[in-house]
């Protein structure tokens, strides 16, 4: 997917909410389901794209190991 900057910086945001998120789920399947279209959108982007964008706080990555990690445990 060729994403445009703006968009990559709204996903950006919306994974730096989704981890601020995490901590108040007691169950992290619940933050897995709340969060899968934004995970799935995520998916779709080339990692080049989002490396060029954000090359430092790039929440997009860090969202994307801790529901990796989650998703797995479950």
């Amino acid at each position: 997917m060729n994403a445009k900057p703006v968009h990559i910086f709204r996903l950006n945001s919306e994974c730096e909410n989704a981890l601020i998120d995490f901590p108040f789920h007691d169950n992290n399947i619940t933050w897995i389901q709340e969060h899968s279209l934004l995970f799935a959108s995520i998916e779709k982007i080339n990692e080049a794209v989002i490396q060029q964008c954000f090359e430092k706080n790039n929440f997009i990555q860090q969202f994307k190991m801790l529901y990796l990690i989650n998703e797995v445990k479950h």
